[in-house]
């Protein structure tokens, strides 16, 4: 009688051992999709702290500008920024404007602690930002004379608030620096008389 339980015992097994094999797979695939999340996790944060550690740089595309007293249109310096990476950054960065005394002529009313984006209203000075660059204008009724300045940015990262809390934290680690200051750079504006300006570029072309 023992005999003839031996082929239902060996279907017995044999499912067994199919569903053990099968058993093997998931786990199998399941930790070798584990380790592809952990791999493109992994890139995917180097990516993003890749753009964060990038150099924080000012540029002023033109250094120097030239200007009648009696323009209506103030005079402008554009100052660019590169490294800046989310929306907050750019919206918070600060430029700071230093006039220099090496200049033949001190600017009228010119703060003592100088100009930023965020000082109180002036009367012949301001500084407007957007998308992380910056603009100063400088009204030239404050008479004929040649000025010097200095300016830097400065800024805070603020990492994209998309990702999950235990993301933030490890990027945070990853991250060299959390405030970040550019370079100092100078340029200068020079307000002079009409005549004064003609000439001027009668002698470049020449």
């Amino acid at each position: 009688m023992a005999k003839k339980k031996e082929p239902k015992n060996m279907v017995y097994f044999v499912l067994y051992v199919v569903l053990l094999t099968e058993l093997l797979v998931v786990i199998t695939e399941r930790d070798e999709l584990h380790e592809k999340e952990i791999e493109v996790k992994k890139k995917m944060l180097s990516s993003i702290a890749d753009s964060y550690n990038q150099k924080f740089m000012l540029y002023i595309p033109q250094k120097q500008s030239e200007i009648s007293p009696k323009s209506e249109e103030p005079a402008t310096i554009t100052m660019n920024t590169t490294g800046l990476v989310s929306r907050e950054e750019k919206e918070n960065i600060e430029f700071f404007i230093e006039w220099d005394p090496s200049s033949k002529n001190k600017p009228k009313d010119w703060p003592v602690d100088g100009l930023t984006n965020f000082s109180p209203e002036q009367e012949f000075y301001e500084v407007v930002v957007k998308d992380g660059n910056g603009t100063f204008y400088l009204d030239p009724s404050i008479g004929v004379g040649e000025y010097k300045f200095s300016v830097y940015a400065r800024a805070e990262r603020v990492f994209p608030q998309y990702l999950p809390h235990f993301l933030l934290e490890e990027l945070e680690h990853m991250v060299d620096m959390k405030v970040v200051e550019s370079d100092k750079e100078f340029f200068q504006i020079t307000v002079k008389r009409e005549g004064e300006i003609a000439r001027k570029r009668i002698s470049t072309v020449f």
